[in-house]
């Protein structure tokens, strides 16, 4: 016999969390696409600091490295995301 309590954390985690499946995936590929285009973004800042290139396309390379931090941070914050959904479920 389930309880009562189960029943209500499974719907809510269906009402929120739909099958889970789309979501995880969307969320897999934003945290894919972050973490790359955050390394890109910082090793393009780095070297071109290391050339003595101050500014690129407008910006300062300072702002391009902490851009590219930020994403990178975004992508792992996605992919903690889909790891905490997973855990839930399991």
């Amino acid at each position: 016999m389930i309880c009562h309590g189960a029943v209500v954390r499974a719907a809510r985690r269906q009402l929120i969390w739909g099958d889970g499946d789309n979501m995880n995936k969307l969320m897999l590929w934003m945290g894919y696409i972050a973490g790359a285009g955050g390394a890109l973004l910082s090793v393009t800042a780095g070297a071109a600091r290391l050339l003595d290139i101050y500014w690129l396309g407008g910006f300062q390379l300072g702002t391009l490295l902490l851009m590219g931090i930020a994403a990178m941070t975004l992508g792992c914050w996605c992919f903690l995301a889909v790891l905490v959904q997973r855990s839930r479920i399991s």
